[in-house]
C-alpha cells in the first residue's frame, strides 16, 4: 500500500478556517472531524489565516505550500 500526500485546495482550507470563526462551539477535534481532517492541519491553517492581514485582502501567499518561488521575484 502507497502512501500519498493528500493536496487539499486553498479555498478549502480558508473555507475550514471561516467554519471554526463561525461555529466557536465547536473544539478543534469536533471541527476536524466534521471536515475530514486532521486536527494538527486545522490548527496550522488557522494559525496561519490569522497572521495574514486581511484588512489589505493579501491573501495571495497564504497556504503557498513548500515549493521553489524564486520565479516569483521575476513578477
Amino acid at each position: 500500500m502507497s502512501s500519498k500526500k493528500r493536496i487539499i485546495e486553498k479555498e478549502f482550507k480558508i473555507n475550514a478556517v471561516k467554519y471554526m470563526q463561525e461555529h466557536p462551539e465547536l473544539t478543534f477535534e469536533d471541527a476536524a472531524h466534521n471536515l475530514g481532517v486532521s486536527v494538527s492541519s486545522l490548527h496550522r491553517w488557522v494559525k496561519a489565516y490569522s497572521s495574514v492581514d486581511i484588512n489589505n485582502d493579501n491573501t495571495s501567499n497564504i497556504f503557498r505550500g513548500s515549493g521553489n518561488y524564486s520565479s516569483d521575484e521575476l513578477f
